[in-house]
């Protein structure tokens, strides 16, 4: 178990979707398991996955993972840089942070009231 210190300095551990790191939902059972075990010290960032994107279920899939993980202790949202980067939908348009397909996502969230 990690002890605060007297400088009372916290860990953020954060989820990302990114290839070379274990699946999103790996990286969330750990960050789970870290954060019971140290809950003075360690939060968690979720993230969410682009994979779906173009198909028409990937909002509420994504809302409803979201949600699970903030009951499951996530403290905040991380958004990859894929997004903006190099993630490109079906058309091959590159896919920018303002699209409005993100705003029932971010809205989900952002009121600090969660289902």
């Amino acid at each position: 178990m990690i002890r605060p210190g007297a400088d009372h300095f916290r860990l953020l551990t954060i989820n990302v979707d990114y290839p070379d790191f274990p699946p999103i939902a790996e990286q969330a059972r750990i960050a789970r398991e870290l954060v019971a075990r140290n809950p003075s010290v360690l939060a968690y960032a979720a993230t969410f996955s682009m994979n779906g994107w173009d198909e028409v279920n990937w909002q509420p899939r994504v809302i409803q993972e979201l949600e699970a993980a903030f009951a499951g202790g996530a403290v905040a949202v991380k958004v990859w840089k894929n997004i903006g980067m190099s993630f490109r939908d079906a058309s091959g348009r590159l896919v920018m942070i303002d699209d409005p397909k993100f705003d029932p996502v971010f809205e989900s969230f952002a009121s600090g009231t969660r289902s």
